[in-house]
């Protein structure tokens, strides 16, 4: 699988580094936020080094049986998790308490002053800003139900480099 994601991102790499039609460098272009991609159970994100990357985050309860629905069920704790982080949730929205719109976000030392939560956008997505190289790596974002069955996505974010040199 993780050779999936490799050679995706090399492709991207050399789209960015060379436009096809002219055979020059687009190295220099200002970082911008590239493409979600579903892969299988997961989505693959691209985003440049600089550029702001945006995690999506399902919301839905879509593990209830078809037709079913819960009464009075709410969300009650969004966590993001990155695979090299030790186990420990990068991003915390904590409802336990209060409504989903007034819980505080949290952010861990790491990610402190990049990032958001964007509870507006379908799927609702984690924006980190100024994405660095070390930004790469999978997550996953962990949805809470009062009553209802967790939800979970997973999204592996390729971080693209500066094509400095940009030879192939």
């Amino acid at each position: 699988m993780f050779q999936v994601f490799a050679f995706f991102s090399l492709l991207v790499w050399i789209v960015f580094c060379l436009d096809i039609t002219s055979g020059t460098s687009t190295a220099a272009a200002p970082p911008t936020p590239l493409a979600m991609t579903a892969i299988k159970d997961q989505s693959l994100v691209t985003a440049r080094v600089g550029s702001t990357a945006h995690i999506p985050c399902n919301l839905n309860p879509t593990s209830n049986p078809p037709g079913l629905s819960i009464p009075d069920d709410f969300i009650t704790l969004i966590l993001f998790y990155k695979d090299d982080m030790g186990g420990a949730p990068i991003f915390t929205i904590d409802a336990r308490a209060r409504s989903l719109g007034s819980a505080p976000h949290i952010s861990s030392q790491v990610l402190e002053g990049r990032t958001s939560f964007d509870l507006t956008s379908s799927p609702a997505v984690l924006n980190i800003k100024s994405v660095t190289k070390e930004d790469d790596g999978l997550y996953k974002c962990r949805v809470d139900y009062r009553r209802g069955r967790t939800v979970s996505t997973t999204t592996y974010l390729s971080v693209i480099g500066k094509c400095v040199p940009c030879r192939l």
